[in-house]
């Protein structure tokens, strides 16, 4: 197996809070692009020539040439709706890959909102206001989505802020310090993938991938890894790799998205979650409600 063996220099991948800037990662939408929307029917944002261009280049200097991630400002909710707002995103998503079915029913809309539900008894992360463990999406799968899209609706009454970590950063830090455990992370773990009825099973698969094509790749959320089916040298590994992701030296805080604001992260190359806990309004039309997206690049 491939193993990445020196230390990555390249700030656009190895990042941490001292290295990034709020103008790292912002992309405003120019006026050539809102004034195109502003004359076409929302059924044809995705054929907008202006927000293609736009697009292919957020994707180059964002995604794949820059950090990974970046918020997209610039859809005034003043003067595009919620609907409006939604149609731009899809076309957004649509340019950047192929958008990917998010549960049983084949919907490719998901919307974040707190349902009332905990972790602990059992809610789903996005059910719930809490903050989390930094992660992956769709560790469980076979290949998980590379694109991660978040679609700002309205923001909770406070809290709820986005913070990430690289990839790339832990694995130098590990490097660094224990080379035996970050072996360890290349070797396949088990992450539990619940199935219909409560059913759960396992799929094995390794942390750390890394190939001279597709460089290095992450894949993680450790509570879906169950703890009494690991070895000792995992368990020591887990628990170096959860470390880092609670260093706040190498936690970028990229604060709470607004509405009309759109964030895109490669999901390979960094775990993300919640800062905080949230706490939303009490009129059901100021809650908190994101629509996330899962895609896969078209070039694969």
């Amino acid at each position: 197996m491939d193993r990445l063996s020196n230390q990555v220099s390249d700030k656009n991948l190895a990042w941490d809070a001292s290295s990034l800037v709020e103008r790292d990662f912002s992309y405003n939408l120019s006026e050539d692009v809102l004034s195109e929307l502003r004359q076409i029917s929302s059924d044809n944002y995705g054929e907008s020539l202006q927000l293609k261009t736009a697009m292919s280049e957020f994707y180059r200097d964002y995604l794949k040439e820059g950090p990974g991630f970046a918020i997209i400002k610039g859809l005034n909710p003043t003067e595009f709706s919620r609907n409006k707002q939604e149609a731009v995103y899809l076309g957004m998503c649509n340019i950047l890959g192929k958008p990917l079915p998010q549960n049983a029913q084949g919907d490719i809309r998901y919307e974040v909102k707190d349902m009332g539900k905990t972790m602990e008894a059992g809610g789903r992360y996005s059910e719930t206001r809490q903050s989390g463990v930094l992660h992956t999406d769709s560790v469980q799968w076979d290949s998980p989505p590379d694109i991660l899209g978040l679609l700002c609706l309205h923001p909770a009454k406070n809290g709820g802020d986005s913070v990430v970590v690289s990839a790339h950063s832990v694995h130098n830090r590990l490097l660094q310090e224990n080379s035996d455990l970050l072996n360890v992370l290349y070797e396949p773990f088990p992450f539990e993938t619940r199935k219909g009825r409560g059913e759960i099973q396992t799929i094995k698969k390794p942390i750390f991938t890394y190939n001279e094509r597709d460089g290095l790749k992450f894949r993680y959320i450790g509570t879906y890894i169950p703890q009494d089916s690991l070895t000792s040298e995992q368990q020591d590994a887990k628990k170096a790799l959860d470390r880092l992701l609670e260093d706040e030296s190498l936690i970028v805080r990229i604060g709470t998205l607004q509405a009309g604001e759109i964030s895109f992260m490669m999901n390979n190359r960094m775990a993300h979650g919640r800062g905080s806990d949230f706490v939303d309004y009490e009129e059901p039309e100021k809650k908190r409600v994101m629509i996330r997206a899962w895609l896969k690049e078209r070039n694969e």
